[in-house]
C-alpha cells in the first residue's frame, strides 16, 4: 500500500503500489478477509472515469441496463465497461420541445474514456 486516505464522510482510499498488488487485492478471498480485517460493512469500488456523451436522444434511459448494453456494443466497448450512467441536466428540468441532452457515463477503464 502506498497511501491511505481517510475522508470526513468515512470513506477511504487505499493507493496501491503496483497494478499487481491491486490484482491480488481483489481476488474473492483476499478482498473478503481484507474487508473483515478493515470494516466488515466496507465495500469496494474501482475507480470510474468520467465521460460527457453529448446529444443523446432523451428517448435513452439511462436505467435501462439493456440500453447501456446497447450503447457498449455501438461504442466497441467491452460489456461491463459502463459502471453508471446518467443525465448531466435533470430530466424535470429538461424543456417540453427538447430533444437531446447530455449523458454522464462512468466507465471502467480509462482507455475507453480516451
Amino acid at each position: 500500500i502506498r497511501s491511505v486516505t481517510q475522508y470526513r464522510n468515512g470513506g477511504t482510499i487505499l493507493e496501491m503500489m503496483t497494478a499487481e498488488a491491486v490484482a491480488h487485492l481483489k481476488k474473492a478471498n483476499i478482498k473478503e478477509n481484507f474487508i473483515k480485517t478493515l470494516d466488515p460493512k466496507a465495500i469496494f469500488k474501482d475507480r470510474g472515469y468520467p465521460v460527457v456523451i453529448q446529444f443523446v436522444p432523451l428517448t435513452f434511459d439511462s436505467d435501462s441496463e439493456d440500453q447501456v448494453r446497447d450503447l457498449e456494443r455501438e461504442n466497441d466497448w467491452e460489456q461491463g465497461t459502463i459502471t453508471s450512467t446518467r443525465w448531466i441536466k435533470p430530466p424535470n428540468k429538461h424543456t417540453n420541445h427538447q430533444q437531446v441532452a447530455h449523458l454522464l457515463a462512468i466507465l471502467k477503464n480509462p482507455k475507453d474514456a480516451n
